[in-house]
């Protein structure tokens, strides 16, 4: 006899199936998704498992924060009208998305993503945040609001383009679970991956296969035909392998005296800013040096001249 969770999702036959919105999960926005079935109490199916290796989830756990759960069940959308966009749902600063599946009228479940950032992180977020979630005063010299600042720097920035992108993208989703014919669904998605999410957010694993450090997933061997690949040229930019590993650290103010937090923080919007800059140089791509600076990789030009290419 079939669990009660698994009759709840019987009419889902495409909920795994749909490698587009997958691949947005796992190789850029990195946030935990899950089917809530319709009357709340079915046990919830995990789309996608972020990667990282903390969460607010862990830490609400941890310091005994309660989220109403029970507010996204049936009694929440039978008191409200039913939304025709992801509903974007705040706590403790941070973002997650909800939104419901319905068919001809009814609602068959909801899909929710989250948690992120909607903006770049602030010293005052973080403050703001760590008192609601600990109840304790935001000290440097605190490791539990340090914890809270590295996994809070960890999470997804979405904003503007890129997360009208994601919502689009759960509603595509969202459709792709219903119906049958989802060739364009499946087109739109790709596109928004390629034209708005992969020029907005890093690729989970591409620099880390670059620089032929160890990745979470297996990947070919690193070597010529990689310029060939279509993703390669679509999503991360670049049409040649590149030759060059440019590193840099941004240099410390010695005019006044900084805690841990800004320092983190410092760093975390020297990286932010060092992959958007990238972006606008031909043949290179920028990402993260560990906790400390910024990486670029890039290739010259072959038709210039050798000091050109220097």
């Amino acid at each position: 006899m079939p669990s009660k969770s698994s009759t709840a999702f019987a009419s889902f036959e495409n909920l795994l199936e749909y490698e587009g919105f997958l691949s947005i999960l796992k190789y850029y926005v990195d946030l935990n998704c899950f089917f809530i079935p319709p009357d709340n109490k079915s046990t919830w199916v995990a789309i996608y498992h972020h990667q990282r290796l903390s969460s607010m989830f862990d830490l609400e756990k941890k310091y005994g924060f309660k989220r109403k759960w029970d507010r996204f069940g049936d009694q929440y959308f039978s008191n409200k009208k039913i939304p025709s966009e992801p509903l974007l749902v705040e706590n403790l600063g941070f973002y997650d998305i909800f939104f419901p599946i319905i068919q001809n009228g009814k609602r068959l479940g909801t899909i929710l993503s989250g948690a992120f950032a909607h903006q770049e992180i602030t010293y005052p977020r973080l403050q703001e945040s760590w008192k609601q979630l600990s109840g304790q005063a935001a000290s440097p010299e605190n490791e539990g609001f340090r914890e809270f600042t590295r996994m809070a720097l960890e999470m997804p920035v979405l904003e503007g383009h890129s997360l009208a992108a994601f919502n689009e993208a759960l509603k595509l989703f969202a459709q792709i679970l219903i119906y049958k014919k989802k060739s364009k669904a499946q087109q739109r998605m790709r596109t928004l991956m390629i034209d708005v999410i992969s020029k907005n957010l890093p690729h989970s694993y591409w620099m880390d296969w670059a620089l032929v450090l160890p990745t979470r997933q297996a990947t070919p061997t690193w070597d010529i035909k990689i310029q060939d690949l279509d993703w390669v040229h679509s999503e991360i930019g670049i049409s040649r392998v590149p030759t060059t590993v440019i590193t840099a650290i941004p240099r410390k103010s010695f005019d006044r005296k900084s805690d841990a937090i800004e320092e983190m923080l410092r760093i975390y919007r020297f990286q932010r800013r060092s992959f958007s800059f990238a972006r606008t140089l031909p043949q290179t791509v920028g990402g993260k040096l560990e906790n400390y600076g910024a990486v670029f990789v890039t290739s010259p030009d072959p038709s210039k001249s050798r000091p050109q290419r220097r």
